[in-house]
């Protein structure tokens, strides 16, 4: 018997075995469970006569097969793969069936090998057709049949399955030759196809689904719902005493019952390391489904950084965990880590007219954010040109109150201004006034904890300081930022945004011009409100790659006095790319063509020729030409993204070639994409009847050797191949191969397969193509459009306290 191999276990009749003997509470089976699972596939029986003439006995009974005889027995196994039973489901009936039919082809609960992969018209045309006259689909049960002695699978994970009782007609066999089966030159096949529908329901599970702590107030302290990111609103302290409200919930499978829930929390370091029982809780009855809560009280030891867990510990008439089928979802976690952020809001000036030596006003604005250890001592300090004026503390500062401080600074003296003298007791005293060389007044306000323990606490400097330049009494424009994309590409529009700013007491109208690469792209005539900054966008259409150096210049003119022009300036550099390749969406996957063997034999009697007395024959070369069609095949047949989306902590597997995948911007994303390609090629070379046959042209064809995938933007990601499998199945050659992102450095964990969207990309939906090149011998390929949602960025987490 020459049998279909598959890696695949059939634990469907270990399960029914085992169903009888559960000790521990189970759910009852239901009289009318609904279907959870339908596979479909085909095995096959081959017969082959030798060159010899001889028929190989292929069930090896001792006896010939030969294609026309009656009762050939034999029994193969094949099985449903583990992987498609659904896990969180208990299995209560199984039913075989010989055949497939277009209704249980169609049911969307259907699946299978690559019989679900290809039409249902092609399935009929070229398998359903080739079937003997009678075999049976059975379920392994006691006693086995011959030769199999165990209900149990074999260390194959093989069991019986079908049973093939008798072989025939011929007329529905199909006539196969194998070109790796030299010795063979007869061949038939008859295919068994089945139908498995296994019935069950959901297994009962309990979850843990919700962690809140309040105060003693009952103010909430922070919470965790499960699929969602924990959420923290103050530190706990250590000696307080703080409540744990606990939500369990149980699966929808009626029957159950647990007495005695009981809830369990820990207090460890930050992470989960050396965890000590802090308090538990018992729910005395959870029916199926239910949901009910429970609270315990917890001191926190210490106001070390720390991670509350809470999980389910089993029930008093469930201690093996038997009614919690699934373990990954028994506890939620809460990391307190000592954050806070200080924020500089804001400086304004009272008075934009400054008079060099006068006194003015300046006011900041500034607050405590973020903060899960409560008040934070901090000193907020005041500059003028680099010189501090003022310095004030804060001890402590209270998060999320607004502070405002004004602040009274002598305005500098410009480089040539003289200084202020008094005649005072009969002589004269100058003052010793600042001087500001370049005519401008830096104001910076600056706030910063003060507590060193405290300061590899805060989430960013970036944002403790901010900064005023203000020009003296006169009139002064300035480009104060030119900003552009980069990359852009070559022949596509862009926008170049230019801020301004006019020191002038009055409106003043100027010439702003942008330059690229030293020519001019843009002049335009722009007009300034009195002490004010305007931004300006505008777009260009680049007509050469490579890098280029964009500088705007406002009053390039000089056509308006001012105090300085050093600041008129401003430059940026970006990068202009090509046209990005645009692969196209081929789905060429199908294709038939057509060769002619040619091959010259010897004819020993061409013509016959007579002489007087008798006839002979006169012998010659003849060609024979045989064209022959072949097919090939090439899909893909799967392709999972895996990224997160709601946590740093949760990875989900997408398949995008039926959903978008979803993922956060700046975070990892895998991919893992299976293809197959096969081929007949060369299996039905010509034979001749009475002369040798034709010689094989000897060729091998493969698959496409590149997969890709091209990103919103344009840029291209080429896939390694990490995994090739090369086999025959029957008359076809075929072609397996993993495909996933090339290795890349990520610096802290090593080389891994990942790939990253930008960490600034904003929220959408964007698409994205995977696509192959083409191959074998007449180009197939395989492609589709995919989407990719990002739902928000890594920088959204650190507010929200997740801590990764």
């Amino acid at each position: 018997m020459r049998f279909k191999k598959l890696i695949a276990f059939l634990i469907i009749a270990v399960l029914l075995v085992q169903l009888e003997g559960l000790v521990s509470p189970a759910p009852p089976a239901y009289a009318e469970d609904p279907v959870i699972l339908k596979y479909i596939d085909i095995g096959y029986f081959d017969v082959w006569k030798h060159a010899n003439g001889v028929w190989q006995d292929t069930n090896m009974d001792s006896y010939p097969d030969f294609p026309d005889r009656v009762e050939t027995e034999f029994h193969g196994a094949y099985n449903i793969p583990p992987n498609l039973i659904p896990k969180d489901y208990e299995i209560t009936k199984i039913e075989a069936k010989k055949g497939i039919s277009y209704e249980d082809y169609s049911d969307p609960l259907t699946v299978g090998g690559w019989a679900k992969s290809i039409s249902y018209q092609q399935l009929n045309e070229d398998y359903l057709q080739h079937v003997p006259y009678q075999y049976e689909i059975i379920i392994p049960h006691d006693p086995i049949p011959a030769p199999y002695t165990s209900p149990f699978p074999d260390q194959n994970g093989n069991g019986p399955l079908i049973d093939v009782i008798t072989l025939g007609p011929l007329l529905t066999a199909q006539n196969i030759k194998e070109s790796w089966q030299a010795a063979n030159v007869e061949g038939w096949r008859w295919y068994l196809p089945f139908t498995i529908t296994v019935y069950g329901h959901k297994k009962p599970n309990v979850t843990v689904q919700k962690v809140e702590v309040t105060d003693k107030n009952g103010t909430p302290v922070a919470s965790v719902t499960r699929g969602s990111a924990p959420v923290v609103n103050s530190f706990p302290q250590a000696g307080e005493i703080y409540n744990v409200k606990v939500t369990l919930t149980t699966s929808d499978t009626p029957g159950s019952q647990l007495i005695n829930a009981d809830v369990r929390g820990t207090e460890a370091a930050l992470g989960g390391a050396n965890p000590v029982e802090i308090g538990r809780g018992t729910i005395p009855v959870m029916n199926f489904p239910d949901q009910k809560e429970v609270t315990f009280q917890w001191t926190p030891v210490s106001n070390q950084d720390r991670t509350l867990t809470v999980y389910y510990n089993n029930s008093e008439n469930d201690p093996n965990g038997n009614l919690n089928s699934d373990k990954t979802d028994d506890s939620l976690s809460i990391d307190f880590a000592s954050k806070f952020d200080l924020v500089m809001d804001s400086i304004a000036v009272h008075d934009m007219n400054l008079d060099p030596g006068s006194w003015t006003t300046a006011t900041i604005n500034f607050h405590l954010e973020q903060s899960s250890i409560g008040p934070v001592p901090a000193r907020v300090a005041f500059y003028v040109n680099d010189q501090r004026v003022s310095l004030d503390f804060y001890d402590p500062m209270y998060p999320n109150n607004e502070y405002t401080k004004t602040i009274s600074w002598q305005v500098p003296l410009r480089a040539n201004d003289p200084q202020p003298c008094h005649y005072i007791d009969h002589e004269w005293v100058c003052e010793n006034i600042p001087r500001a060389p370049d005519n401008m007044v830096h104001l910076k306000a600056t706030i910063w904890v003060n507590d060193r323990s405290l300061e590899s606490k805060e989430i960013t400097f970036d944002n403790n300081t901010k900064t005023l330049d203000l020009s003296l009494a006169g009139t002064n424009l300035a480009v104060t930022s030119i900003t552009a994309p980069s990359p852009v590409t070559v022949n596509s529009s862009f926008p170049i945004k230019v801020k301004v700013s006019s020191s002038a007491s009055d409106r003043i109208s100027t010439i702003l011009v942008i330059r690229a690469n030293g020519q001019e792209i843009v002049r335009t005539p722009i007009t300034l409100a009195a002490f004010s900054e305007q931004e300006y966008t505008y777009t260009w259409i680049p007509n050469v790659t490579g890098s280029v150096i964009l500088e705007a210049e406002v009053n390039p003119d000089r056509n308006v006095s001012e105090t300085t022009y050093a600041d008129n300036r401003k430059s940026t550099t970006l990068i202009v790319e090509g046209t990005p390749t645009i692969y196209p969406l081929c789905q060429n996957t199908s294709a038939d063509f057509t060769v002619v063997y040619r091959w010259w034999w010897y004819d020993p009697c061409c013509y016959v020729v007579c002489g007087k007395d008798d006839c002979w024959c006169v012998g010659c070369w003849k060609l024979a030409e045989v064209p022959v069609t072949y097919h090939e095949q090439f899909k893909i047949l799967s392709a999972t993204l895996s990224a997160s989306w709601r946590s740093a902590q949760e990875t989900t597997d997408f398949d995008i070639m039926h959903e978008n995948a979803k993922t956060i911007a700046g975070f990892p994303m895998t991919l893992k994409v299976v293809t197959e390609y096969r081929t007949d090629w060369e299996s039905k070379v010509p034979q001749s009847p009475c002369c040798p046959p034709a010689s094989p042209f000897g060729n091998v064809y493969n698959g496409p050797t590149e997969m890709r995938v091209q990103w919103p933007d344009g840029k291209v990601t080429i896939l390694d191949r990490t995994d090739r499998k090369v086999y025959h199945e029957g008359n076809w050659y075929v072609e397996r191969s993993t495909w996933e992102f090339p290795l890349a450095d990520t610096i802290t964990d090593g080389w891994l397969r990942y790939v990253y969207s930008h960490e600034n990309t904003k929220e959408g939906l964007y698409g994205a193509r995977l696509s192959s090149n083409e191959g074998g011998r007449t180009g197939v390929c395989d492609s589709f459009d995919f989407g990719v949602e990002i739902t928000g960025t890594m920088y959204d987490l650190v507010k929200t306290h997740v801590v990764q």
